[in-house]
């Protein structure tokens, strides 16, 4: 995804991090993205658009075995949710 996104991440519109979600301290993404196991989610984070988010754990769950199918619906829901 870093390379499909490069020029969007070295400009800041996109940013990728990587929490533990059983830490206590992340303890509010859990309960805002409701977290119940690794996943993906994406919320946007400019202050006009709070609670802007989602959560793709059911849909990666499904491809967690074809990398592929993964890699393209992970594209797919990021450019859609950047336009």
């Amino acid at each position: 995804m870093k390379q499909s996104f490069a020029a969007t991440l070295r400009e800041g519109k996109l940013v990728w991090r990587v929490l533990n979600y059983e830490a206590p301290e992340n303890a509010r993404f859990r309960n805002d993205y409701q977290i119940q196991s690794s996943c993906v989610v994406l919320a946007d984070a400019r202050p006009n658009r709070p609670g802007v988010a989602k959560n793709l754990q059911q849909k990666v769950e499904k491809l967690a075995d074809d990398k592929e199918g993964f890699q393209k619906y992970l594209r797919d829901e990021i450019e859609n949710f950047l336009k």
